[in-house]
């Protein structure tokens, strides 16, 4: 099996920080030490001793499922939740109506009119087009005022029944029994602090518990089935238009392919071009909540892992079809009147890629740890793992760099080749850092056959966005080249045209040209 970087990755928080470790270790005195577990029992007084042994896969799978679930913070995309709701809740309009009050539609309007308000002075838009707004930038965790009393004369009543939704006041929070436990911190839209008045995260942490809230309340319902039905279907909608942004024009992009005239045996989405094929396969997974157990742990996740909305299901729908490409001399697939749509011929197995989506995030258990759960024979295919969320993030920087179908078939023969020996929490810190280096071959063989990513890796993105949807400033590390963005110093092969990618070594000119040394510029973000 895949050995587990227990050690290498999780074995001290401080190895998440930019701060290097000390060449000579000071032990930390009794004293102190006991003072810290005292400080912490007394915070946490009903906190369950550990119970993860990382020598075997049940604890490192638990561990791993225990740190993203309670420790991973919502760093959505402003603009991509807005889809969300626009799509996902707002036909359950008369139903949150009836539930809350509200309309799902009229919830997002005053979601967006209280941010646009309270942002429009924000420093980093005051000197824009006030047009702008609001700043759709993903922002490090940092609270932010608003007032809703002048939107009381504007919207009525509606915005005291939106806040009494979604706004918590001091000492209304439930009680945190664990450090691990998830808390409202993370969970909650809004913190109260007086009549109408609150304070927020960041717009898409606040909009994304907006977004939470309104599932649970359609899962917590008799509108549960009819929901993960639709659901499912939006899944696969925004599945095809990401990859149709990814994938550009020239391939064939074919929907709800079937293997059989008689429409047996579905695909949710197969693309074709040039001698490549990715099969792509949607599913509305989701991490659920973990025992602190270890044993226990494991068994829910694997059996969340193996259910029909599982990502087995979805790697096992795509590997039949990847072994019908690699073997057959052609393999024809249909559509739902029995009619061909596609003849794929055979291919080497290396040009054949398993793609699977998720709706929610798995965090590191997708990134790197699916050997621990992934039950495959041995000539079968490594997939790619990606929520939606990613996905889309992904179809964005497609379209910033003006990349193609190529460009992805490239990123993700590096990201499986480097699937054991390189690690990360997010997929977007991996692309982060194939963006900032031209390419992921080489990273772990210049940090000792294993390198963990910077978790800033991603923050990348964040730029991108910015210019994407404001269209308010140009992102520093990037220029223009024949009408496309590309960043400065990315080499125009990047392995696509067959010449070799070069790596850029911690002492070497950064690429962007700076003249300052890439440790320095932007291997810090490594």
């Amino acid at each position: 099996g895949n050995a587990f970087p227990t050690s290498s990755i999780f074995g001290a928080e401080s190895s998440r920080g930019s701060a290097q470790e000390p060449t000579s270790p000071v032990p930390m005195p009794e004293r102190d030490w006991n003072e810290i577990v005292a400080s912490l029992n007394s915070l946490f007084p009903d906190m369950p001793e550990p119970n993860h042994d990382l020598t075997s896969p049940q604890g490192q799978i638990a561990f791993l499922a225990h740190r993203h679930y309670f420790r991973n913070t919502r760093l959505w995309a402003y603009h991509h939740v807005v889809n969300k709701i626009e799509r996902y809740l707002t036909p359950f309009d008369e139903d949150y109506l009836r539930l809350t009050g509200l309309t799902a539609t009229k919830i997002l309007n005053i979601a967006h009119i209280s941010v646009s308000v309270d942002f429009k002075q924000e420093e980093h838009l005051s000197e824009h087009d006030e047009r702008q707004p609001i700043n759709l930038r993903r922002m490090p965790a940092e609270f932010s005022f608003l007032d809703f009393r002048p939107l009381v004369d504007i919207l009525g009543d509606d915005v005291k029944t939106f806040f009494s939704k979604f706004a918590i006041t001091r000492g209304e929070g439930a009680k945190v029994n664990h450090v691990n436990e998830s808390n409202d911190l993370e969970d909650v839209a809004l913190f109260g602090v007086d009549n109408l008045k609150a304070h927020i995260n960041t717009p898409g942490q606040y909009l994304g518990a907006i977004f939470a809230t309104l599932e649970t309340d359609l899962l917590g319902s008799g509108l549960k089935s009819r929901y993960e039905r639709h659901r499912a279907k939006c899944l696969e909608d925004e599945a095809e238009v990401f990859m149709n942004k990814i994938a550009g024009r020239k391939p064939s992009i074919v929907p709800s392919a079937f293997e059989t005239p008689d429409s047996q045996r579905e695909h949710d989405l197969v693309v074709y071009h040039d001698g490549t094929c990715a099969v792509v396969e949607v599913k509305q997974a989701r991490l659920k909540e973990p025992f602190y157990d270890s044993n226990k742990a494991y068994t829910r996740m694997r059996g969340a892992f193996r259910s029909e909305t599982g990502i087995q299901k979805a790697y096992e729908q795509a590997c039949r079809l990847w072994h019908l490409v690699t073997s057959n001399p052609q393999t024809d697939l249909f559509n739902k009147e029995g009619q061909p749509v596609i003849c794929v011929p055979r291919m080497s197995p290396s040009n054949a890629l398993v793609v699977c989506v998720t709706f929610g995030s798995f965090g590191p258990i997708a990134t790197f740890g699916l050997s621990l759960l992934l039950e495959k024979e041995t000539d079968d295919p490594e997939p790619w793992v990606v929520n939606i969320w990613d996905l889309q993030c992904f179809a964005d920087v497609w379209q910033f760099f003006g990349w193609d179908f190529r460009h992805f078939v490239h990123y993700v023969r590096e990201r499986l080749r480097n699937r054991n020996n390189v690690a990360a929490n997010d997929e977007l810190d991996y692309l982060g850092a194939y963006v900032r280096r031209c390419g992921l071959d080489g990273l772990a063989r210049e940090n000792g056959d294993f390198a963990e990513l910077n978790p800033h890796s991603g923050d990348f993105y964040d730029q991108i966005e910015l210019y994407l949807v404001n269209g308010i400033m140009r992102p520093s590390g990037f220029r223009r080249s024949n009408g496309i963005m590309r960043p400065r110093g990315f080499l125009q092969s990047i392995g696509v045209t067959g010449r070799p990618v070069h790596h850029v070594g911690r002492n070497e000119p950064c690429p962007c040209g700076s003249s300052i040394k890439f440790k320095n510029c932007h291997g810090r973000c490594l």
